[in-house]
């Protein structure tokens, strides 16, 4: 993210996961992970953001575990909700 401006900043970046196309029944998106980034003026800072296999799993009350929901998400990245700048597919597959 490229820092505008004469002064310093700190800057929060997220990530969500789109979960439209599911059969469950869940929020079309939820926040995946999310990152801090310092930046002087003029710099870029870039991070790494996770998305753990809990961002595609749902709570299972009659097995009373977290189920896996297999699938290609789409996960968009930016500062906020409403900016967000990247998107990509993320393909979830079980491994057993």
């Amino acid at each position: 993210m490229p820092q505008q401006g004469d002064e310093g900043t700190e800057e929060g970046g997220h990530a969500e996961i789109d979960t439209r196309g599911d059969a469950e029944d869940r929020p079309v998106r939820r926040l995946a992970g999310f990152a801090s980034l310092t930046a002087a003026p003029g710099e870029t800072a870039e991070a790494t953001i996770p998305l753990p296999r809990r961002a595609a799993e749902i709570w299972d009350a009659a097995k009373g575990a977290w189920r896996l929901i297999p699938g290609t998400y789409a996960a968009e990245v930016g500062r906020s909700v409403a900016d967000r700048c990247l998107s990509f597919p993320v393909p979830v597959r079980t491994t057993a």
